[in-house]
Protein backbone atom coordinates (compact mmCIF):
# COMPACT_ATOMS: atom_id res chain seq x y z
CA UNK A 1 0.00 0.00 0.00
CA UNK A 2 1.08 3.48 -0.57
CA UNK A 3 1.63 6.28 2.22
CA UNK A 4 -1.35 8.70 1.07
CA UNK A 5 -0.22 11.30 3.82
CA UNK A 6 3.07 11.18 2.58
CA UNK A 7 1.82 11.92 -0.56
CA UNK A 8 -0.29 15.20 0.28
CA UNK A 9 2.80 16.47 2.26
CA UNK A 10 5.47 16.31 -0.43
CA UNK A 11 2.45 17.95 -2.82
CA UNK A 12 1.72 20.38 -0.46
CA UNK A 13 5.57 20.99 0.42
CA UNK A 14 6.22 21.35 -3.83
CA UNK A 15 2.97 23.68 -3.90
CA UNK A 16 4.69 26.51 -1.79
CA UNK A 17 7.28 26.92 -4.61
CA UNK A 18 6.18 29.37 -7.12
CA UNK A 19 2.63 29.96 -5.24
CA UNK A 20 1.51 32.95 -6.18
CA UNK A 21 -0.33 35.97 -3.53
CA UNK A 22 -2.73 36.52 -6.43
CA UNK A 23 -3.75 32.52 -6.21
CA UNK A 24 -2.35 29.47 -8.21
CA UNK A 25 1.61 28.50 -8.96
CA UNK A 26 3.66 30.08 -11.63
CA UNK A 27 6.76 28.01 -11.98
CA UNK A 28 8.14 28.64 -15.38
CA UNK A 29 10.55 26.13 -17.68
CA UNK A 30 14.38 27.16 -16.93
CA UNK A 31 13.68 29.32 -14.43
CA UNK A 32 15.18 29.77 -10.38
CA UNK A 33 11.45 28.27 -9.48
CA UNK A 34 11.35 25.58 -11.54
CA UNK A 35 15.16 24.57 -10.57
CA UNK A 36 14.08 24.98 -6.68
CA UNK A 37 11.21 21.99 -7.63
CA UNK A 38 13.78 19.80 -9.38
CA UNK A 39 15.85 19.89 -6.35
CA UNK A 40 13.39 18.86 -3.31
CA UNK A 41 12.03 16.41 -6.20
CA UNK A 42 15.73 14.58 -6.56
CA UNK A 43 15.54 14.76 -2.78
CA UNK A 44 12.18 12.83 -2.39
CA UNK A 45 13.88 10.38 -5.45
CA UNK A 46 16.64 9.55 -3.42
CA UNK A 47 14.80 8.99 -0.04
CA UNK A 48 12.48 6.54 -1.98
CA UNK A 49 15.90 4.67 -2.86
CA UNK A 50 15.92 5.37 -6.53
CA UNK A 51 19.27 6.56 -8.39
CA UNK A 52 18.69 9.54 -9.69
CA UNK A 53 20.25 11.68 -12.78
CA UNK A 54 19.30 14.46 -14.89
CA UNK A 55 19.62 14.24 -18.55
CA UNK A 56 20.73 16.94 -21.39
CA UNK A 57 17.07 18.35 -21.64
CA UNK A 58 16.89 18.87 -18.20
CA UNK A 59 14.59 16.10 -17.44
CA UNK A 60 14.71 14.44 -13.81
CA UNK A 61 14.79 10.76 -13.60
CA UNK A 62 14.80 8.72 -10.87
CA UNK A 63 15.47 4.50 -11.37
CA UNK A 64 14.49 1.53 -9.37
CA UNK A 65 16.63 -1.88 -11.15
CA UNK A 66 14.83 -4.41 -12.44
CA UNK A 67 15.54 -7.95 -11.68
CA UNK A 68 16.69 -7.84 -15.96
CA UNK A 69 18.93 -4.57 -15.80
CA UNK A 70 18.78 -4.45 -19.59
CA UNK A 71 14.60 -5.31 -20.13
CA UNK A 72 13.17 -2.32 -21.48
CA UNK A 73 11.85 0.52 -19.01
CA UNK A 74 8.54 1.42 -17.50
CA UNK A 75 8.27 5.14 -17.40
CA UNK A 76 6.60 6.81 -15.04
CA UNK A 77 6.05 10.72 -14.51
CA UNK A 78 5.21 14.03 -15.74
CA UNK A 79 5.83 17.73 -15.47
CA UNK A 80 7.19 20.06 -12.83
CA UNK A 81 6.49 23.38 -14.77
CA UNK A 82 2.95 25.33 -14.93
CA UNK A 83 1.16 27.93 -16.89
CA UNK A 84 0.46 31.20 -14.92
CA UNK A 85 -0.84 30.45 -11.58
CA UNK A 86 -1.88 26.98 -12.44
CA UNK A 87 -2.52 24.48 -10.08
CA UNK A 88 -0.35 22.68 -7.69
CA UNK A 89 -1.23 19.25 -9.15
CA UNK A 90 -0.93 19.82 -12.68
CA UNK A 91 1.84 17.84 -13.37
CA UNK A 92 3.46 17.29 -9.94
CA UNK A 93 0.71 14.87 -8.79
CA UNK A 94 2.10 12.78 -11.83
CA UNK A 95 5.49 13.10 -10.90
CA UNK A 96 4.89 12.38 -6.81
CA UNK A 97 2.34 9.79 -7.05
CA UNK A 98 5.11 7.99 -9.24
CA UNK A 99 7.68 8.28 -6.55
CA UNK A 100 5.18 7.46 -3.89
CA UNK A 101 4.87 4.06 -5.87
CA UNK A 102 8.61 2.58 -6.13
CA UNK A 103 9.23 4.14 -2.70
CA UNK A 104 6.40 2.01 -1.29
CA UNK A 105 7.42 -1.14 -3.50
CA UNK A 106 11.12 -0.63 -1.80
CA UNK A 107 9.80 -0.57 1.70
CA UNK A 108 8.12 -3.85 1.16
CA UNK A 109 10.60 -5.66 -0.92
CA UNK A 110 8.41 -5.89 -4.22
CA UNK A 111 11.15 -6.71 -6.98
CA UNK A 112 10.21 -6.41 -11.02
CA UNK A 113 11.21 -7.34 -13.63
CA UNK A 114 11.67 -4.66 -15.83
CA UNK A 115 13.10 -1.09 -14.43
CA UNK A 116 11.24 1.58 -13.48
CA UNK A 117 12.29 4.97 -14.15
CA UNK A 118 10.25 7.89 -12.46
CA UNK A 119 10.69 11.46 -14.84
CA UNK A 120 9.91 14.68 -14.30
CA UNK A 121 10.15 16.04 -18.02
CA UNK A 122 11.39 19.95 -18.54
CA UNK A 123 9.15 22.96 -20.00
CA UNK A 124 5.53 20.41 -21.10
CA UNK A 125 3.36 23.15 -20.40
CA UNK A 126 4.79 25.61 -23.00
CA UNK A 127 3.98 29.04 -21.26
CA UNK A 128 7.13 30.36 -21.53
CA UNK A 129 8.29 30.29 -24.77
CA UNK A 130 4.92 28.80 -26.23
CA UNK A 131 6.58 26.04 -27.50
CA UNK A 132 5.95 23.14 -25.06
CA UNK A 133 6.83 19.04 -24.38
CA UNK A 134 10.94 20.04 -24.89
CA UNK A 135 11.45 17.59 -22.33
CA UNK A 136 9.09 14.61 -23.73
CA UNK A 137 10.16 15.56 -27.04
CA UNK A 138 13.78 15.18 -26.71
CA UNK A 139 13.46 11.89 -24.89
CA UNK A 140 11.15 11.02 -28.00
CA UNK A 141 13.81 11.83 -29.91
CA UNK A 142 11.06 14.49 -31.87
CA UNK A 143 13.00 17.56 -30.96
CA UNK A 144 13.18 19.87 -33.63
CA UNK A 145 16.77 21.97 -33.43
CA UNK A 146 14.60 24.95 -34.39
CA UNK A 147 12.81 24.87 -31.25
CA UNK A 148 16.09 26.31 -29.60
CA UNK A 149 15.47 29.49 -31.35
CA UNK A 150 11.90 29.91 -29.71
CA UNK A 151 12.06 33.19 -27.28
CA UNK A 152 10.23 33.94 -24.32
CA UNK A 153 8.75 38.06 -23.73
CA UNK A 154 12.20 39.23 -22.51
CA UNK A 155 13.41 37.80 -25.69
CA UNK A 156 15.57 35.05 -23.88
CA UNK A 157 16.39 31.96 -26.28
CA UNK A 158 15.47 28.46 -25.02
CA UNK A 159 18.73 27.34 -25.91
CA UNK A 160 20.04 30.60 -23.35
CA UNK A 161 17.65 29.63 -20.85
CA UNK A 162 18.82 25.87 -21.06
CA UNK A 163 22.75 27.27 -20.41
CA UNK A 164 21.75 29.07 -17.89
CA UNK A 165 20.17 25.99 -15.80
CA UNK A 166 23.21 24.23 -16.41
CA UNK A 167 21.74 22.44 -19.64
CA UNK A 168 23.92 21.90 -22.96
CA UNK A 169 21.71 22.38 -25.95
CA UNK A 170 24.47 20.87 -28.17
CA UNK A 171 24.12 17.90 -25.93
CA UNK A 172 19.87 17.23 -26.73
CA UNK A 173 20.45 14.31 -29.05
CA UNK A 174 21.31 12.43 -25.60
CA UNK A 175 18.14 12.42 -24.02
CA UNK A 176 16.93 10.85 -26.84
CA UNK A 177 15.61 6.78 -26.15
CA UNK A 178 16.19 4.19 -28.66
CA UNK A 179 13.24 1.91 -29.78
CA UNK A 180 12.32 -0.61 -27.85
CA UNK A 181 13.81 0.75 -24.84
CA UNK A 182 10.87 1.59 -23.58
CA UNK A 183 7.89 -0.74 -22.23
CA UNK A 184 5.46 1.61 -21.27
CA UNK A 185 4.52 4.92 -20.07
CA UNK A 186 2.25 5.47 -16.96
CA UNK A 187 0.91 9.28 -15.84
CA UNK A 188 -1.56 10.16 -13.42
CA UNK A 189 -3.29 13.08 -13.60
CA UNK A 190 -6.02 15.17 -12.49
CA UNK A 191 -8.93 15.82 -14.14
CA UNK A 192 -9.11 19.07 -15.90
CA UNK A 193 -12.74 18.91 -16.91
CA UNK A 194 -15.69 17.26 -14.54
CA UNK A 195 -16.88 14.37 -16.37
CA UNK A 196 -15.75 12.18 -13.81
CA UNK A 197 -17.57 14.42 -10.61
CA UNK A 198 -20.51 14.39 -12.52
CA UNK A 199 -20.26 10.34 -12.94
CA UNK A 200 -19.31 10.39 -9.70
CA UNK A 201 -16.55 8.19 -10.31
CA UNK A 202 -13.26 8.06 -8.52
CA UNK A 203 -11.11 7.32 -11.79
CA UNK A 204 -11.00 6.92 -15.22
CA UNK A 205 -8.53 5.95 -18.05
CA UNK A 206 -7.44 7.86 -21.10
CA UNK A 207 -8.21 6.84 -24.36
CA UNK A 208 -8.03 9.83 -26.26
CA UNK A 209 -6.49 13.28 -25.91
CA UNK A 210 -6.32 16.07 -27.60
CA UNK A 211 -3.03 17.58 -29.35
CA UNK A 212 -1.85 21.08 -28.73
CA UNK A 213 0.32 23.12 -31.41
CA UNK A 214 0.99 26.57 -31.67
CA UNK A 215 0.21 28.58 -35.23
CA UNK A 216 0.99 31.91 -35.82
CA UNK A 217 -0.84 33.85 -38.61
CA UNK A 218 -0.67 37.06 -40.53
CA UNK A 219 -3.55 38.65 -41.75
CA UNK A 220 -3.26 41.60 -43.71
CA UNK A 221 -5.81 44.60 -44.74
CA UNK A 222 -6.22 48.14 -44.79
CA UNK A 223 -8.80 49.69 -42.37
CA UNK A 224 -11.39 51.78 -43.83
CA UNK A 225 -14.74 53.70 -42.46
CA UNK A 226 -17.50 51.25 -41.04
CA UNK A 227 -19.79 53.36 -42.27
CA UNK A 228 -19.14 54.77 -45.77
CA UNK A 229 -17.28 52.68 -46.98
CA UNK A 230 -19.36 49.75 -49.10
CA UNK A 231 -17.90 46.23 -48.79
CA UNK A 232 -16.98 46.21 -52.60
CA UNK A 233 -14.12 49.01 -51.60
CA UNK A 234 -13.05 47.49 -48.50
CA UNK A 235 -9.80 45.29 -47.75
CA UNK A 236 -10.99 43.81 -44.30
CA UNK A 237 -8.16 41.83 -42.78
CA UNK A 238 -11.36 40.06 -41.49
CA UNK A 239 -14.86 39.99 -42.31
CA UNK A 240 -18.18 38.74 -40.43
CA UNK A 241 -21.10 36.79 -42.05
CA UNK A 242 -23.87 37.37 -39.89
CA UNK A 243 -26.63 34.85 -39.50
CA UNK A 244 -29.81 35.43 -42.19
CA UNK A 245 -31.98 35.49 -39.48
CA UNK A 246 -30.47 39.24 -38.62
CA UNK A 247 -30.92 40.36 -42.05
Amino acid sequence: MVQGERLWRRLMELGEIGKQLSGGVTRLSFTAEERRAKDLVVSYMREAGLAVHEDAAGNVIGRKEGTNREASVVLIGSHLDSVYNGGRFDGPLGVLAGIEVVQSMNEQGVKTHHPIEVVAFTDEEGARFRFGMIGSRAMAGTLPPEALDYRDANGISVAEAMRWAGGDPNRLHEAARKRGTVKAYVELHIEQGRVLEEAGLPVGIVTGIAGLIWVKFTIEGKAEHAGATPMSLRRDPLAAQLPTSWL
